[in-house]
């Protein structure tokens, strides 16, 4: 597998199964394949263990789930959470949210790559 596609794996892992996969994946794409560098692989090894501290809060507080699971790639490759966009929308002024209906939701789907925006959910 290729960096893109174990990064991908990773992040769509909701259980520390799927996440012991990614991690069998990286091995073999360093070790056995040698699709993958050494510096691919410990910041592959640093995105699956902010997802395992992030699988570990779901089991403390499953609440939190729906706020955490929330991930989107940016134009750029960059991971962006939906708290990070929700710190940005209320931080418009009135006239900004109103460009968005004064709705958090309407900001989100103004930003996705569908509707001529740069995000892209991740799922």
């Amino acid at each position: 597998m290729n960096f893109d596609s174990i990064l991908r794996d990773i992040y769509k892992s909701r259980t520390f199964y799927e996440l012991e996969k990614c991690a069998e994946c990286i091995y073999e794409a360093y070790y056995i394949d040698e699709e993958i560098n050494q510096m691919e692989k410990e910041k592959l090894c640093g995105i699956a263990e902010k997802q395992c501290n992030r699988i570990f809060c779901f089991i403390a507080d499953p609440d939190t789930y729906d706020i955490l699971d929330k991930r989107y790639m940016d134009e750029e490759g960059d991971i962006v959470y939906a708290r990070e966009l929700r710190t940005i929308f209320d931080s418009f002024t009135d006239e900004e949210k109103a460009a968005h209906n004064n709705n958090f939701r309407d900001y989100v789907l103004d930003c996705m790559d569908f509707n001529g925006g740069t995000l892209t959910r991740i799922l």
